[in-house]
């Protein structure tokens, strides 16, 4: 697999470990499984893959509903002055904690669970549809903002974006790592530094919204934010599909027993589809939002961070299989600015 992440250069033989934006391969040594005499048995573990796909689907539409139907509601209600904003608020919220009990008992009693047996911990799957009905949620609601208020457009496809890049990495852990699965598969506890950008992209976008509002409503620069997020996000799940249970969010400091070299699928385009699809992803959400600030903002760190990490990566790529991906590296492209450079001058060093 091309994108195994080992271990290199200045920290050979010790084991690096980074959450985050990575495509490495699990080991069967890193699959955890629950404890037989935990008093609360993981509902997940009651489960298949399938299964678990199916209900956060299920879970991810039903907050799209209330989101939709809600704000529908909330901008008829508010258009005919009939309740100030502040009920029209509370009464979404309502009918979202509404939504998600039902939704919950609604499983325990296809699944004859009693609600004693509930758990919101890390690998249970009440946590999974709980966080999947929230991103529903914010899925159908800025869909209609988006709708009723072009003001709004490119914030209401940011947070769409957003919410389609945390569930989609989930559903595809479920699917090819369903074993070590858990919360954190949804990569929205990330990093602070992860979390820390979005609230500033965020802010940054609101504050210039209403002192700039012209130079905001650039249709130009929100259509080409918008085909660098659709490229981004489909290069990162292209990623998935061609590596399958070789692509995780763990590093690795060994090969893993059966681990090939894939560059077919997406790898056959650029060899790191994951990283490209990412970079872009991230950069395109800025240009999509017109933040000058955070476009150049989260270029560069995003740059700084590939920098170090595919050279590193590609360092023990080589010693994993020698010519064979010497000859793929050198007809494959990376597909990031700058970034081959990198790559050539860490082989210089490492050389001499």
């Amino acid at each position: 697999n091309a994108e195994y992440m080992g271990e290199s250069g200045s920290v050979k033989m010790k084991r690096r470990q980074v959450e985050g934006v990575s495509d490495a391969p699990s080991s069967p040594s890193s699959s955890s499984s629950e404890s037989s005499e935990a008093p609360v048995r993981p509902l997940h573990s009651l489960q298949s893959a399938e299964s678990v796909i199916q209900w956060n689907i299920i879970a991810i539409i039903q907050g799209a509903v209330v989101g939709i139907t809600g704000n529908a509601l909330q901008q008829a209600v508010l258009k005919q002055a009939l309740i100030p904003m502040s009920v029209s608020a509370l009464s979404l919220l309502f009918l979202l904690v509404t939504a998600t009990f039902t939704a919950l008992l609604y499983h325990c009693y296809r699944n004859e669970v009693s609600l004693k047996t509930l758990t919101f911990g890390k690998r249970s799957l009440s946590s999974y549809l709980v966080t999947s009905f929230a991103l529903g949620l914010l899925l159908g609601y800025f869909l209609v903002l988006g709708s009723y208020f072009p003001f709004w457009r490119s914030f209401a496809l940011y947070i769409v974006s957003l919410v389609w890049f945390h569930f989609s990495e989930f559903l595809f852990n479920v699917a090819y790592h369903f074993k070590t699965v858990s919360w954190d598969s949804f990569l929205l506890n990330h990093s602070v530094a992860y979390c820390s950008a979005i609230v500033v992209s965020c802010a940054e976008h609101l504050v210039e919204i209403f002192l700039f509002p012209d130079f905001k409503q650039n249709s130009l620069l929100t259509g080409a934010g918008l085909c660098l997020v659709c490229v981004g996000l489909v290069f990162r799940a292209g990623a998935f599909l061609s590596a399958r249970d070789n692509f995780t969010h763990k590093i690795r400091a060994y090969k893993d027993v059966g681990h090939v070299l894939v560059t077919g699928g997406f790898y056959r385009i650029v060899r790191h589809p994951g990283y490209f699809g990412w970079f872009w992803w991230s950069v395109g959400t800025q240009v999509m939002l017109v933040n000058p600030v955070c476009i150049v903002g989260f270029f560069v760190t995003s740059w700084l961070f590939f920098a170090d990490r595919i050279p590193y990566e590609e360092d023990t790529l080589l010693v994993f299989f020698g010519s064979a991906y010497a000859d793929y590296r050198r007809r494959t492209p990376v597909g990031i600015p700058g970034i081959e450079y990198m790559v050539k001058k860490n082989s210089v060093n490492s050389t001499s």
